[in-house]
């Protein structure tokens, strides 16, 4: 992207002020971190809780950078290349991004949701990319830092461009799509996720609503019609919106299942129900960006799951289903009954679950009411951490009395015992809150034998 953008252009999109150097310097990308700087590359000085990129804007521009935003009162001494100055960094990198949104042809499409968005737009940017030249968001990239970066990355040539907008606070939704202005939205469904800070599910989907308000003219929303609270807050604004489901239309048989969208089955080669409602909704977006039903069907045969988000692998020893990046009682539930589907015949089921973060005043609730999903799938064993881990297993005990269950303060302590724990034939599932850090007893699950 040699002609991404000139400093004059950047400063015009950023409404910042150009007070050093030449503003006709064309800048071939936008860079955050200092350390993988490119020749060319615009840094932004961006003040996170932990840094200041102001610290390494001297740094950046000897590492190649062409020119450099910061906030208004930084002085860049001995610096000689062009300096734009803004009110907020952070702020800056959200306009310009919308800036250069406004400059691509490419369609967007924008998905939200309490659980399964980063699969969702997983299966969209695969299908799509068999026929059209798409970007897509590197993991969850999906904030107010993340989502930017995605567009400001994309190519001039792209023709679908696919963004994860997250959130944990009232109102982030509302701000990353009036800088992504999708074409297309969808919400995968809502349930309870960060409750700490929303308070209630209505009040989620509310949140994840204002996705519509960023659409383009004549943009159309996709929605999941297993969500009575956002159905409600949709009819109750008369916000447009077409919905979809599975019953009826989809069906599971030993490992994966197949959807039915227009009476022709096909085949899902991704584990859980979870996973056939994300790929019904990327069925949607991807005939209503062009692609047929025998297009979507072949691209789909070879679909790669999401990392860390229900990846099975069969090791000799164990079938471990890795789904250690995120939970909240909606995906866990997914994950159990995956499991439960996935599990050898007349193997075990092993559950290794982390606490569900963000919960708020409900958390004890939704880890008892884990506990007896986990009793009501039958699951053989549980090694349950955190907080909320002694929580979980009594409620399993109380519905499935022949359950065996271990509770750990940590990861590191479950690590130190996890080989005692398992056994040769396990299926195993892991799945946690990403600040659980249950990867860890992934890749100890290498040692055990």
């Amino acid at each position: 992207m040699s002609d991404f953008l000139s400093v004059c252009q950047i400063a015009e999109g950023t409404n910042g002020t150009i007070v050093g150097g030449c503003g006709n310097t064309q800048a071939a990308a936008v860079c955050t971190n200092s350390k993988t700087v490119k020749d060319g590359d615009c840094f932004f000085a961006i003040k996170g809780d932990k840094f200041d990129g102001h610290d390494f804007v001297a740094q950046a521009l000897e590492s190649g950078a062409a020119c450099a935003v910061v906030e208004k009162g930084f002085t860049c001494l001995g610096c000689e290349k062009a300096v734009i100055e803004v009110d907020n960094t952070t702020a800056a990198l959200g306009r310009l991004a919308a800036y250069y949104r406004n400059t691509l042809t490419a369609k967007v499409i924008g998905i939200t949701g309490s659980v399964g968005k980063t699969s969702t737009r997983d299966i969209i940017a695969q299908v799509i990319s068999t026929k059209y030249k798409c970007h897509s968001a590197k993991k969850s990239f999906n904030n107010h830092i993340g989502l930017p970066l995605t567009i400001l990355e994309t190519p001039r040539d792209c023709e679908v461009l696919v963004l994860e907008l997250g959130t944990n606070h009232p109102g982030e939704i509302a701000y990353l799509t009036k800088i992504a202005r999708p074409d297309i939205a969808v919400i995968t469904k809502v349930a309870p996720s960060h409750l700490e800070y929303f308070g209630t599910i209505e009040n989620i989907a509310a949140e994840k609503a204002t996705i519509a308000h960023g659409l383009t003219k004549n943009g159309k929303l996709i929605v999941n019609a297993d969500s009575r609270e956002l159905l409600n807050y949709l009819n109750a604004n008369n916000i447009r919106y077409q919905a979809y489901d599975i019953a009826g239309k989809a069906e599971t048989f030993g490992e994966y299942g197949n959807i039915c969208p227009e009476g022709r089955p096909i085949r899902i080669p991704l584990a859980g129900k979870g996973n056939l409602e994300n790929a019904m909704a990327a069925y949607l977006v991807c005939r209503e960006a062009g692609l047929s039903a025998q297009e979507f069907e072949k691209a789909v045969s070879g679909l790669q799951p999401a990392d860390m988000r229900l990846n099975v692998t069969d090791t000799g020893c164990f079938r471990i289903i890795n789904d250690c990046y995120n939970a909240n009682p909606q995906s866990m539930a997914n994950a159990i009954d995956a499991l439960a589907k996935l599990k050898k015949p007349g193997a075990r089921s092993v559950l290794i679950c982390g606490d569900m973060k963000e919960l708020g005043s409900g958390s004890k609730m939704y880890h008892i009411q884990l506990g007896a999903q986990a009793a009501d799938a039958r699951i053989d064993v549980i090694a349950a951490v955190g907080q909320f881990a002694q929580t979980v297993t009594a409620a399993a005990k109380r519905g499935r009395g022949s359950i065996e269950t271990f509770e750990f303060p940590d990861t590191d302590s479950l690590c130190n015992e996890l080989c005692g724990i398992v056994k040769a034939g396990d299926t195993i599932l892991i799945k946690g809150s990403r600040s659980v850090g249950l990867e860890k007893a992934v890749k100890k699950l290498d040692e055990c034998k």
